[in-house]
């Protein structure tokens, strides 16, 4: 089942509001068990710490810039 984070566009800005940034929270336990390398679990974690502030500030953004 596809989740919110594969809608990220790596070429584009993508914008998730409060209600996304919690449905993409709940796919980081499953990112970090995949990751293999420790920047890549750091960077899957500060990610988490966004989509965090985000879910939890009604009204809020959280912005995904781009290439």
């Amino acid at each position: 089942m596809p989740g919110k984070l594969c809608t990220v566009d790596p070429y584009h800005d993508t914008v998730l509001n409060e209600q996304e940034a919690e449905a993409a929270l709940r796919e980081i336990p499953d990112i970090l068990a995949r990751c293999t390398e420790v920047s890549h679990t750091a960077a899957v974690r500060v990610l988490a710490g966004y989509l965090k502030d985000c879910a939890a500030t009604p009204g809020s953004y959280l912005l995904l810039v781009g290439d």
